[in-house]
């Protein structure tokens, strides 16, 4: 709807116009009248009519100084100046500072209709320009926000130099900030898996703040400031909004606050150590890496240099080798004495986090091992004696190293080659996305992404183009179809696309292709 302002001194000419005409057919409404420029403007610089219709000659402020100063605030506002045979130069000096028409008095109905009619229809073409521009703002926004969280993965995951780093941060137009920490947050129940716990959305309007989706079960938090006192109040910050937005049990996990961005991964790898220990202090906590430094400190202190060296070089894949280790650790438990209930739990709960630690070293999640893994831990180390300790402690270890060879050598191969059949069958649907596929394959995109790559070499879109072209290419031998018609029917909504990747990939055009076919069959 289309709000308009009317001004004049004489209430009856005001009068006149606002019952005169049926605005609906127009697609407005007055939203206001006004007797002289100063009330006018002073509507308008609170509910920015589009449309104004004022007379030139008027007390206080007349209709060209009105005219002037919406202009200067607001160069699309349409403006109509209604003026006198007498004042006609007026009426032309309007046109010229920016109104939009002139209509002399006596008003005619028609033709004031004609110029509703004409802004009406020009001002559904800025509409549609606009929100044609918008979609564009919002399509490179999104470009631009999925790049920078890909450079933020490769960053916490040491991928990147430092001269690297800086010119990522020019290109992608990041804001380089003094301060910055990690928090990894992570779901603790294991029932939710079909949808993530988190709305992004609700964080990521905050520039300084980039989120990336580990899996549905996980979220990195990076938080960037000026200040480390800054970073230290937004940390807190969001950890409150986290679990006021969040309707379920999570536990987050705070790397330290470092001055710069190359030290992100240092954060990160902080918080991933604080959110381990998890399954010692229990579930819905914050536990911030500084915490539970000292502790770790402490344990290598109380747990002798043998023990500790044992321990960390554990085989998670080779399970006689793991029993075997286990078997002697527990024997030298039991005959050097050193079997009192603390050190026994303290000899389980590393020998547990460097299980976890290893399974999350391949992508792995804790929660598809174990239904409830806080509970089986804690019914593992309340067993009385080191003999029940360890027979439980091997079955528990044997299902991490079962799903470690799993997925290391063989479970997502499957998916992959699941995601791939899938492909095909819907390699014509020209709308067919990674979205759509990680859904079927039921894992998060950001992962399916980078694990397609792993196991195929190549990424989702070049597959899918290079298996379409492949589809286009066996048309073209046996079919009789034309171009665009194989075009439509591989997926491609563009047959001039088609035609440029086609030839990227055969270096010759679809028609020049089935003509060098021909010749080969017929021996030319």
């Amino acid at each position: 709807m289309i709000d308009v302002l009317l001004v004049d001194d004489e209430d009856m000419i005001r009068q006149g116009i606002l019952h005169s005409v049926d605005w609906n057919n127009f697609n407005m409404r007055v939203i206001g009248e006004a007797e002289d420029g100063e009330e006018a403007l002073e509507i308008f610089s609170k509910h920015k009519p589009q449309v104004i219709l004022t007379d030139i000659k008027m007390p206080f402020m007349d209709g060209l100084e009105l005219l002037e100063k919406v202009k200067a605030e607001n160069d699309n506002t349409y403006i109509i100046i209604i003026s006198g045979y007498d004042e006609f130069q007026y009426a032309q000096k309007a046109v010229k500072l920016g109104a939009f028409d002139f209509i002399l008095k006596p008003i005619e109905l028609d033709y004031l209709e004609q110029i509703l009619t004409k802004i009406n229809a020009d001002f559904a073409v800025k509409m549609e320009k606009e929100k044609d521009v918008q979609v564009l703002k919002e399509k490179v926004e999104n470009i631009r926000s999925i790049l920078q969280e890909g450079f933020f993965k490769d960053l916490i995951f040491k991928k990147f130099d430092r001269d690297a780093v800086e010119e990522k941060i020019k290109e992608l137009e990041i804001i380089e900030f003094g301060y910055n920490t990690a928090l990894l947050v992570q779901l603790d129940e294991s029932e939710i898996t079909n949808e993530t716990f988190l709305n992004k959305e609700q964080f990521e309007r905050e520039k300084e703040i980039f989120i990336i989706e580990m899996n549905q079960r996980e979220y990195t938090f990076l938080i960037l400031g000026t200040h480390e006192a800054d970073v230290k109040s937004k940390r807190s910050t969001i950890c409150n909004r986290i679990r006021d937005e969040v309707n379920a049990s999570i536990t987050i996990g705070l790397g330290n606050i470092y001055p710069s961005i190359l030290q992100l991964s240092q954060s990160y790898e902080e918080a991933l150590e604080a959110l381990e220990y998890k399954f010692i202090l229990g579930n819905g906590q914050d536990i911030d890496y500084n915490s539970i430094k000292d502790r770790v400190t402490a344990y290598s202190n109380v747990i002798n240099n043998k023990d500790y060296d044992l321990i960390y070089s554990l085989d998670f894949t080779d399970k006689p080798r793991l029993q075997k280790d286990i078997n002697q650790l527990m024997s030298e438990l039991k005959n050097t004495g050193r079997d009192s209930y603390l050190y026994s739990q303290l000899i389980i709960s590393n020998i547990y986090m460097s299980a976890i630690k290893a399974l999350k070293e391949i992508g792995g999640n804790v929660e598809e091992v174990f239904h409830h893994p806080l509970e089986e831990f804690k019914q593992l180390a309340s067993n009385p004696t080191i003999e029940r300790v360890e027979d439980k402690l091997l079955v528990m270890l044997f299902k991490i190293a079962d799903y470690i060879n799993e997925r290391k050598f063989g479970k997502y191969a499957y998916i992959i080659e699941k995601a791939k059949l899938y492909i095909h069958q819907h390699h014509q649907n020209p709308d067919l996305s990674i979205e759509a596929v990680a859904r079927y394959v039921n894992i998060s995109n950001s992962y399916f992404s980078i694990l397609f790559k792993q196991e195929t070499g190549q990424t989702f879109v070049d597959y899918l183009t290079s298996f379409r072209i492949e589809k286009a290419k066996y048309l073209l031998k046996v079919s009789g179809y034309l171009s665009y018609e194989i075009s439509d029917q591989v997926g491609f909504n563009n047959s001039t696309y088609f035609s440029t990747i086609f030839k990227k990939y055969n270096g010759c055009s679809p028609t020049e292709y089935r003509k060098r076919i021909l010749e080969e069959e017929n021996g030319s």
